[in-house]
């Protein structure tokens, strides 16, 4: 198994790399953990940066893990990193329309449609580009798709249709985390998966690659 995982990288970056890697890695299975602020890293790759929107900076670990303050800075610092970005114009990028805050505050709204119809379907797009690249020259690959904001049921419902094709299925681990939350399944500094999360992502994805293993696809 690779972790190829990237801080600072969307879904664009990753299979970039991926198809790029397919020559040395062959994988049987490709696994893409999908995150909400993904969509923005991929704008902020096509405006020319290659790290996502935050920066990084010297003792930002260890802020993280022993102070409060990180939390503060990380809501502050990316919401207004995500205005400058998206409510700027020049010559060369003309201002994009999106959602006012939706991909930076989190929604009371368990319907509300994370990101525009836009970035979504670039993000089909992606992933569908590169799955006929990747099953034309692995015959027997296949994909799994899971989203990491799990306390976000519109985004499971876009990556669901996306994943209603041949050799790509999304992993639903809504039934493992019925009933809990983001403050249930995430890290108290910012919306990444905690301990107990990665936990059940990982026996629950060993279940879904030991069945694909056992009975491959036939065409």
């Amino acid at each position: 198994m690779i972790n190829a995982g990237v801080t600072g990288w969307g879904t664009l970056q990753a299979l970039l790399f991926a198809r790029d890697s397919l020559d040395w890695i062959k994988p049987d299975i490709i696994i893409l953990t999908f995150c909400e602020n993904d969509q923005i890293d991929d704008e902020v790759f096509l405006r020319g940066g290659a790290r996502g929107l935050l920066p990084a900076f010297p003792g930002k670990r260890w802020l993280r893990d022993h102070s409060k303050v990180y939390s503060i800075l990380y809501n502050r610092l990316y919401s207004q990193l995500y205005k400058r970005l998206f409510h700027s114009e020049s010559s060369s990028h003309p201002k994009v329309n999106v959602p006012d805050d939706s991909m930076v505050k989190p929604s009371s709204r368990e319907d509300q449609v994370l990101g525009s119809s836009v970035w979504w379907d670039r993000t089909s797009l992606s992933i569908y580009d590169f799955l006929a690249f990747y099953t034309n020259h692995f015959h027997h690959g296949f994909m799994l798709i899971q989203t990491a904001e799990l306390w976000k049921p519109a985004q499971a419902k876009h990556l669901k249709i996306i994943a209603e094709r041949d050799r790509i299925k999304f992993v639903d681990l809504a039934e493992e985390t019925k009933g809990l939350g983001q403050r249930e399944l995430s890290l108290d500094y910012d919306p990444h998966w905690n301990a107990y999360t990665h936990e059940l992502s990982g026996a629950r994805l060993a279940r879904e690659i030991q069945a694909l293993l056992a009975n491959p696809p036939i065409n």
